[in-house]
């Protein structure tokens, strides 16, 4: 018997996910076109985000300008585990980080239903030197 491909990317996401809360972890995938829309969301959600169109909520975080610059600028082929585990004596550097982005998503505009206009508004900042991956 053959598994519908949405219901077995479900069923993987939320193995996956429930992995990594059972470690302290977070998701997160070297294939974000292909599973993007899931990393971050709740276990209980993931089929419901599986079976259903991706629908953005419009609005411009700094959770989404950080996935910008991770999945998409930066090369993590040198990231290790221990690199990993070692970012959380970092807290206070990573709350900072996190209090810049935020102030960075109010100065873009407030809502950004495309993805792609929003990756596009992103990658044009980072040509100009407004915006530093």
């Amino acid at each position: 018997m053959e598994m519908n491909p949405k219901l077995g990317e479900a069923v993987m996401a939320t193995l996956a996910v429930a992995c990594a809360e059972n470690e302290g972890f977070q998701v997160v995938t070297e294939f974000p076109e292909l599973h993007g829309e899931l990393i971050g969301t709740p276990r209980e959600a993931i089929l419901k985000a599986c079976l259903e169109e991706p629908r953005g909520s419009g609005e411009t975080s700094g959770r989404q300008i950080a996935e910008f610059l991770v999945y998409r600028r930066c090369n993590v082929a040198s990231v290790t585990a221990g690199s990993i585990t070692a970012l959380k004596s970092e807290r206070d550097v990573l709350v900072e980080f996190r209090e810049q982005l935020e102030k960075l998503a109010t100065t873009l505009p407030s809502v950004i239903h495309s993805e792609e206009a929003l990756k596009k508004e992103l990658d044009d900042r980072v040509r100009r030197g407004t915006l530093k991956p």
